[in-house]
């Protein structure tokens, strides 16, 4: 009973730090670009938004909207992103128009326009709104997040947690404990944190993790994000506070 109260305490607190869905995530000033939840593709019919995360809290953004068979019109822009609305704005977007005289040749390039200004805008169900202030071609339009598998509950959307369905502490998850730890300028020591529970994870530009662990403080989550090298980090640190007697 008293493990799966520290484990029901423990994902409250998952949750309410991360942001379920969507909602601004709390490690944004702890190392981790938050465009890192939203990245991927977007599209909707003949268009699609291609999100990058770049520097501490940039999004570097391409679109490409086919025309037709033999002309698509591409532009490219890049703002800062901004976690109480989630929001990137730009005012450095540059269109093309790329045309194509058969299906063997490479296409031809025109620049339509710089310093273009607008702003994309997340959302908690996994979509994508563009505001394209230059011409107003997206107006109306909600992108799809198609960048990956795309599963049906909002907990597994991308920028949300999904809870784990088996807690139980593997060697993989050990592993990365250890390596996260050992590595962490917080001052943690891998053998000050003992894992209990693991909690769930999250999918960004790789993965996050979270897992209950006993300390000489107390019980804490200690996050870990492992990019799509394997390599591993910790990315903070969270007291749980149960409010037992």
């Amino acid at each position: 009973i008293m493990k799966k109260l520290l484990v029901a305490a423990a994902l409250t607190c998952t949750l309410a730090i991360a942001g379920v869905a969507g909602a601004t995530m709390a490690f944004a000033n702890d190392g981790q670009n938050p465009v890192m939840n939203f990245v991927g593709r977007y599209g909707e019919n003949r268009a699609t938004i291609d999100v990058e995360a770049a520097g501490d809290a940039d999004a570097k953004i391409h679109v490409s909207w086919g025309a037709s068979a033999w002309e698509t019109a591409e532009w490219d822009m890049s703002g800062a992103f901004d976690a109480d609305t989630l929001t990137v704005s730009y005012d450095n977007c540059v269109k093309k128009v790329v045309t194509f005289e058969d299906e063997a040749s490479s296409g031809t390039e025109e620049v339509v326009y710089e310093n273009g200004k607008g702003s994309f805008t997340f959302a908690a169900d996994g979509t994508l709104t563009w505001d394209d202030q230059e011409e107003h071609i997206a107006d109306g339009t909600v992108f799809t997040f198609s960048g990956g598998v795309a599963p049906a509950e909002p907990a597994q959307l991308l920028g949300g947690w999904k809870v784990a369905e088996d807690t139980a502490i593997t060697d993989e998850i050990s592993a990365m404990l250890k390596t996260g730890l050992e590595s962490y300028e917080g001052g943690a020591a891998a053998a000050d944190y003992t894992p209990v529970a693991y909690l769930g994870s999250q999918l960004v530009s790789g993965t996050n993790h979270a897992v209950l662990c006993k300390s000489a403080d107390g019980w804490t989550v200690v996050y870990l994000y492992q990019d799509l090298k394997g390599n591993v980090s910790v990315m903070n640190i969270a007291p749980v506070v149960l409010g037992l007697q």
